[in-house]
């Protein structure tokens, strides 16, 4: 993907494509991401060649200040446009960690899109730079993603950020410093907040 930051109006479409995506489907329970795009989109979608290219993306949902859901890809394996709408719906309906977002909540939830950039298969801890690298960590069929904001959002070391990233994982701290663990740095190319 194009390493330009997203223009205005690309920005604002994303932001969209989130929001009215939760909401279609908060009034129709069974519709698929791709019944989204293709009802509320389609035709929109051929302003921005750009969302069309593979890209990956988060969706963090936030209410109150407080995270209320957050689904991402890592790897891209469709378009951006896409990717952005499978995401905000499961954020908002499939983290296992909070119950779906109802429809009265809706107004008072806000969403972050983090498009991901750069990434670098690393096992030099020295590389990464807190608050601009995110990291997902991997040992032992254990997983974990922190984006670039968790570091800074909790005044975070890096080895407190790389200790969080284990503990998601479900591995003990310090195990990001043993030769099976496998990390991936990454950056964020934009963030969209709606």
């Amino acid at each position: 993907m194009d390493t330009k930051p997203f223009t205005k109006e690309e920005r604002k479409f994303i932001g969209r494509l989130a929001k009215e995506s939760i909401k279609e489907r908060l009034m129709h329970w069974n519709a698929s991401p791709q019944g989204i795009i293709d009802k509320l989109f389609k035709e929109e979608i051929e302003r921005f060649p750009i969302l069309k290219e593979q890209a990956a993306c988060f969706v963090e949902l936030e209410k109150n200040c407080t995270l209320r859901g957050c689904i991402g890809s890592m790897v891209p394996h469709r378009p951006l446009y896409g990717d952005v709408v499978a995401n905000a719906m499961s954020a908002a309906f499939k983290d296992p960690r909070f119950p779906p977002v109802m429809d009265w909540e809706i107004e008072e939830i806000s969403i972050e899109v983090s498009v991901l950039g750069d990434f670098d298969d690393t096992k030099k801890i020295e590389d990464i730079e807190i608050g601009v690298h995110g990291v997902s960590l991997e040992r032992s069929g254990r997983k974990a993603v922190l984006l670039p904001k968790i570091a800074t959002r909790y005044d975070m070391t890096l080895e407190d950020f790389l200790d969080a990233a284990c503990i998601r994982a479900g591995i003990v701290q310090g195990g990001w410093d043993e030769p099976d663990t496998k990390l991936i740095l990454f950056k964020i190319k934009d963030t969209i907040v709606v």
